[in-house]
């Protein structure tokens, strides 16, 4: 079913990325999980409920609204960086509509070492975990 269309909107400008707080790139963020590198900081990747489900069905998931949640956490535990990599790109395209991921990437501000929690909060889930700088 194809989500309203104010409601996906909605979705898409409530997603982002958080470091410490502050609004940043998606792209600047490299997954590392499970690196020894020294945690320094907090990230949070808000994910619009409405449209990361809506992309995720498109690509013949099951998942829900309701579901959105463990799936995210399941999902990268079973396959680390690669997933969490496009999460990261969802959110990156959710703020650039029509415009490709560029290639070369952007290089890495921080690392995402560590996932804590995702939690539903309204109209986004927000993965959150900790990293640190890239050096």
């Amino acid at each position: 079913m194809e989500p309203h269309t104010d409601q996906f909107e909605r979705s898409r400008r409530n997603t982002g990325l958080f470091i410490n707080g502050v609004q940043a790139d998606p792209l600047e963020v490299e997954a590392s999980l499970g690196s020894p590198d020294r945690l320094s900081v907090d990230i949070h990747l808000d994910l619009g409920v409405v449209s990361t489900v809506h992309e995720l069905q498109q690509a013949g998931v099951q998942v829900s609204e309701t579901s959105l949640p463990e799936f995210l956490v399941q999902d990268i535990r079973e396959h680390g960086d690669v997933a969490l990599t496009a999460y990261l790109e969802l959110a990156w395209a959710a703020k650039n509509q029509g415009r490709a991921i560029p290639k070369p990437k952007h290089k890495a501000k921080w690392r995402w070492i560590q996932l804590s929690d995702a939690r539903r909060n309204g109209v986004v889930v927000t993965l959150s975990g900790r990293g640190a700088e890239v050096s």
